[in-house]
């Protein structure tokens, strides 16, 4: 290491605490998502709103869902935001029953059932 120059050496130096500090930012930032899925608690079920949107949520890449469903968490007003196909033979309504996993740190949706109707 002594036989290298000395900016060889500084640049050696800056990419490691760059490859450090970008590794522990990685984790830093996926570890309380995940810590919301592992983390042990109890389900809650409930009744709560809905709204059936157009256009849906992103799917990355391939651009919108056709239409979405947003479903209102009662804890924290928060709008579980998914993907839905409708079908035309049922008339949609504004309640569903809710099944969340909840942490101290957050919740997300395991089971919904939309209370609907036929036309």
């Amino acid at each position: 290491m002594l036989k290298k120059s000395f900016l060889e050496r500084i640049k050696q130096y800056l990419a490691r605490a760059f490859m450090i500090f970008s590794f522990n930012l990685l984790i830093f930032l996926v570890l309380p998502a995940e810590i919301i899925y592992f983390y042990p608690t109890e389900y809650k079920t409930y009744t709560t709103e809905y709204k059936i949107t157009t256009p849906g949520p992103s799917r990355g890449r391939h651009g919108r869902c056709k239409h979405g469903l947003k479903i209102l968490d009662k804890d924290n007003n928060y709008y579980f935001f998914l993907c839905i196909n409708l079908n035309d033979k049922i008339k949609y309504g504004t309640k569903a029953q809710v099944r969340v996993k909840e942490t101290p740190i957050g919740s997300y949706l395991t089971d919904y059932k939309l209370f609907v109707t036929s036309k």
